[in-house]
């Protein structure tokens, strides 16, 4: 049957997208996949996820967000979501990072209407204090470093995944 949570979320807010999207009433969702190995969520927003949901995930999860992310704010969605996980977890912040950070859409920000480019928010902006390129490197190694420690069992010889906490980038890890 469905999960009492998630029908007590949806009685509560009926119009929320995820309500309308997969039906409260309906028999639970399983989202597992026994081939998923690690997980690397960047900006993860709520969805259909629940704190039991999240609390039975068993594989590794690096979450990636940024601190200025408006599409999913790290207090309201993303530090929940980590809070909700299971060991081992852990959460690696961009001061600087927008829910855009994690993305290549800025290769294609002048073909797109004014309205449109508003969405991005700082991360394809010439004035971004955290220029793409320079995310995309911090973002490229730590996501290297977690999945050859949590895929093939190499030791983090850069210490990439210590927990830290930097102007730029904070680990949190448990």
């Amino acid at each position: 049957g469905p999960r009492d949570d998630y029908v007590a979320f949806c009685a509560d807010q009926p119009a929320h997208s995820i309500c309308t999207q997969f039906d409260p009433s309906a028999t639970q969702y399983d989202l597992s996949d026994p081939r998923v190995k690690a997980a690397l969520p960047m900006s993860p927003a709520a969805y259909t996820l629940s704190v039991a949901g999240l609390a039975s995930v068993e594989v590794p999860v690096l979450i990636l967000t940024g601190m200025l992310d408006e599409s999913t704010p790290y207090q309201t969605v993303v530090r929940p979501i980590y809070d909700a996980l299971s060991p081992p977890k852990a959460l690696w912040t961009l001061a600087n990072g927008d829910h855009f950070t994690f993305s290549d859409l800025c290769t294609v920000y002048d073909l797109l209407p004014a309205d449109q480019q508003a969405m991005f928010g700082q991360a394809c902006s010439a004035d971004n204090p955290l220029p793409l390129e320079e995310a995309h490197t911090l973002i490229r190694a730590i996501a290297l470093a977690f999945f050859d420690q949590a895929l093939k069992d190499r030791v983090d010889d850069a210490g990439l995944l210590e927990s830290t906490s930097g102007d730029e980038v904070t680990l949190i890890r448990e």
